[in-house]
Order: structure tokens, then sequence, then C-alpha cells
């Protein structure tokens, strides 16, 4: 019996996921079936200013991409995912997205579910934005991604179609603040800053066009999102 989990956010980035379980290399890309992911899991009650986090809840006809990878050491994935609950994933639910993994009866898949305390359907504003530096993180997994499942011949130039529908598959893009290190030259320390930011623009051309600098003096930005999905 071996475990495995599905990252659907920070955790599908190879650097990310190996900060914490070091044997994390391995990725197959997946879409699972029955989750909404969302930027609504927030620590309202932190002593320090705290960006809104990806989660993901439980809800038919949503579905979420991502990558399966094994785990040796998932205690440790669970003290770094507070605010989540590791629940157990439906493997008929799980859609491979290039090479398939051979999952016996006995291996487990698990997602981090979004805890009700942590949820918060108003979704980002200012005093808990979206932050570039995480979006970075989460798309930058979405081209690993694309690189494993091949995906890339398809598409020309800038594009990824895993990071596309990673965008669409994600409810509550909200007030968003660029903290960047470099914000007027983020390719000094993100190199793929230029292929992030034409993709974010062509598929949420409103939300992008209204990022701030990361200044809690900034106003509010207009939240696209379905006000009447209730987490």
């Amino acid at each position: 019996m071996a475990d495995y989990i599905f990252g659907y956010g920070s955790l599908m980035s190879r650097e990310s996921r190996t900060a914490t379980d070091k044997g994390a290399l391995g990725a197959w890309p997946a879409t699972v079936k029955g989750y909404l992911r969302g930027w609504f899991h927030k620590f309202s009650n932190s002593n320090s200013i705290s960006p809104t986090f990806l989660g993901v809840v439980a809800m038919d006809e949503q579905s979420a991409n991502g990558i399966i990878y094994k785990t040796d050491d998932i205690k440790a994935t669970d003290q770094r995912e507070n605010g989540y609950t590791r629940e157990e994933v439906d493997k008929t639910k799980i859609q491979w997205r290039g090479p398939s993994l051979k999952l016996t009866d006995l291996d487990k898949v698990w997602i981090y579910v979004s805890d009700k305390d942590y949820r918060d359907n108003a979704g980002p504003e200012e005093g808990n934005p979206i932050a570039q530096s995480y979006v970075d993180i989460c798309i930058t997994g979405c081209f690993e991604a694309d690189e494993i499942a091949n995906t890339l011949q398809t598409s020309p130039g800038f594009d990824s179609p895993f990071a596309n529908e990673f965008i669409k598959l994600t409810s509550h893009w909200g007030y968003w603040v660029n903290d960047r290190t470099t914000p007027r030259r983020p390719w000094v320390h993100q190199p793929n800053a230029g292929r992030i930011d034409s993709i974010l623009k062509a598929n949420i051309p409103e939300v992008y066009n209204n990022i701030k600098a990361d200044s809690m003096k900034q106003g509010k930005t207009k939240e696209e999102f379905d006000p009447n999905i209730s987490l």
C-alpha cells in the first residue's frame, strides 16, 4: 500500500512540494471530479498579514486539475496544510492527463479539503488578497504538468493548456496584489513572469488588469465569481 497526494495549488510545483517532502519528485497530471477549487481559504485570525490561499470543497459537477504524486512522509504535508483536512479521493473520479499511474486497490490518493472555519465565500479582499508570488508557484506547476503530459507540442508560444484549464477551473478570482520581489523587472526573480502574465491576461483580463501594487492602501477590485456558490 502506498499514499499519494493530489496537489491542486502550490503542491503542483516540484520545488514547493519537495521543500516539504524531499522524495516527491515524480508527478502524474490528472483531473479529479467532484471538487470546486477557489480563492477562499483564509487565515483571518492570523497575527500577520496573510493572503488568501487556494482551497477545495466537495461539490458535484465541479472538477480540479492538478498532479498526483507519491509521498513517503504524509505527516509532514499534514503539518504544512494548516486549516485543511486530508480526505481520500474516489479513484474512479480520477482522469489521467498523460501518463497514467497504476494504482492498486490498497493504494490511497488524498486531497486536502478546506476546513469550514477557514472558508470565506467573500473571496479575496484587501486584508486577505491573492498574492502574485503564490499564483506564480501554481502556474509554474502547471508548466511542469504540461511537460509531463506532453501537451506543449499542440500549443504555440507562451501558451499552456494546463494553466489555461487551471485558471478556468478556479473560482473566486478577486482582489490581487503584485508582491513580486522586483515587480517592474519580474524576470530577475521569476524567469517565467512574462509567460505567466500573458496567460493570466488572456484568461481573466478584467481581474488581471486590476492587480494592485502590494500596499494595504489600494482600493478594492471588482470580484469575478458567483456569489451564489455556497461554501
